[in-house]
């Protein structure tokens, strides 16, 4: 079953174009923006926050689509393969001192923006700050931080160390907050 135009609006979409097939197994969380002409949302996808779909969009199953930090913007004839994330927001993994906690946190947030025609593959990760030129193709399980050309072609995830965290460092911060916290940890 497909979303109707009425529940799109009042989930939180201004505009909604002709032949929305947004599944009503989808969630959305804190929505503003608009979906363009014959976009398709399959089961189980996420989408939060400043999210804008232009025309001919596909995103596949258990798609998340974050605009909670800052806005995403996905153009003309796009397609996200299942389990593709896109992040306006997340932890910053290299920092040597940030933890699950608003006080001590370090976070990287900027918009995302996915140019006309481009094809994510599947599990393929998009991280803040990105754009995602005309055309460009991603393959599956590619990890993106930085510009992707027009028409390029990224391939080939690859998992390599590039230093290591103060571990120490981390685990004397947890020990300051748990020492803050009132009652039993």
């Amino acid at each position: 079953m497909y979303l109707s135009v009425q529940e799109l609006h009042d989930i939180g979409f201004t505009k909604v174009g002709k032949n929305p097939r947004i599944s009503n197994k989808s969630s959305f969380y804190g929505i503003s923006g608009r979906i363009g002409d014959n976009v398709r949302i399959d089961d189980f996808c996420v989408l939060k926050g400043s999210v804008a779909l232009g025309s001919f969009v596909h995103i596949a199953s258990f798609g998340l689509i974050s605009g909670a930090h800052a806005p995403v913007e996905i153009g003309d004839f796009v397609t996200l393969s299942a389990r593709t994330t896109v992040l306006t927001g997340t932890d910053d993994f290299g920092a040597e001192d940030s933890l699950n906690n608003s006080e001590y946190a370090s976070i990287i947030i900027g918009p995302i923006k996915i140019e006309l025609g481009t094809i994510i593959g599947a599990g393929a990760l998009i991280l803040p700050n990105v754009t995602v030129g005309v055309g460009a193709s991603i393959g599956a399980g590619c990890i993106v931080f930085q510009d992707v050309r027009p028409g390029e072609k990224l391939r080939h995830a690859s998992t390599r160390s590039v230093g290591t965290r103060d571990h120490a460092r981390i685990k004397a911060l947890a020990c300051r907050v748990w020492e803050n916290i009132d009652g039993e940890v």
